[in-house]
C-alpha cells in the first residue's frame, strides 16, 4: 500500500482523536482520584470545579472514543462530533488546572488542523438498519418507563406487618385462618 499524503493525514486525524480520547479519560480519572498535580492555574480554579470537570472530562473522553471509531469508518457525524469535542476537551483540560491535563490541552489544539484539513474525506452518512432502529426504540421505551415508574413506586404506602405476613404465608403455601 502506497503512503500518500491523503492517507497519512487521514490516519493522523484518527490517531490524534484516539490519543486525545485516552488522555482525556486518564486526566479525568486522575483528577477524580485526587492524583492531579496542581498546575499554575490551580489558584484560579476552585477545587469543586476541578473535580466536576475531571468527571465530565472522563465522559467526554469516552465520547471522543466513539467519535474516533466514527472517523475510522469515515462518517460525517464523527467528523462533526470530533470538531465539537476537541475544543471542549481543551477547555476541560484547562479547567482541571493540573500538570497532568496540559498534554491533553496541547494535543487537543494540535488535533484541530489535521481534522479541518481532512474534512472532505469523512463523507459517509449513517443510515441505521431496522434492527438498530428497533433496538433504539426499545431502549428508549424502557428508559422512559423506568423514569416514570420509579417515583410512582416510591409514593405507594408501605404494606402493614399483617399484610406482609399474609403475603409470605401465601407464598410459602400456609394459609393462616
Amino acid at each position: 500500500m502506497e503512503l500518500t499524503r491523503e492517507w497519512v493525514t487521514v490516519r493522523a486525524s484518527i490517531a490524534l482523536t484516539f490519543a486525545v480520547a485516552v488522555l482525556s479519560i486518564l486526566a479525568g480519572l486522575a483528577q477524580i482520584g485526587g492524583l492531579g498535580v496542581d498546575g499554575p492555574l490551580a489558584r484560579v480554579v476552585p477545587d469543586f470545579v476541578r473535580q466536576t470537570v475531571g468527571f465530565t472530562g472522563t465522559i467526554t473522553g469516552f465520547a471522543m472514543l466513539g467519535s474516533g471509531f466514527a472517523l475510522r469508518n469515515g462518517y460525517r457525524g464523527g467528523w462533526y462530533s470530533t470538531a465539537v469535542l476537541l475544543p471542549l476537551t481543551a477547555i476541560q483540560g484547562l479547567m482541571q488546572a493540573s500538570v497532568l491535563s496540559f498534554p491533553l490541552v496541547a494535543l487537543s489544539v494540535l488535533s484541530v488542523p489535521p481534522l479541518l484539513f481532512n474534512r472532505g474525506r469523512f463523507d459517509r452518512t449513517f443510515s441505521p438498519s431496522p434492527t438498530q432502529l428497533a433496538s433504539r426504540a426499545c431502549s428508549s421505551i424502557v428508559r422512559t418507563g423506568r423514569e416514570i415508574a420509579t417515583p410512582a413506586a416510591s409514593s405507594f404506602p408501605r404494606p402493614s406487618a399483617m399484610t406482609q405476613l399474609w403475603c409470605r404465608s401465601r407464598l410459602a403455601g400456609r394459609h393462616p385462618r
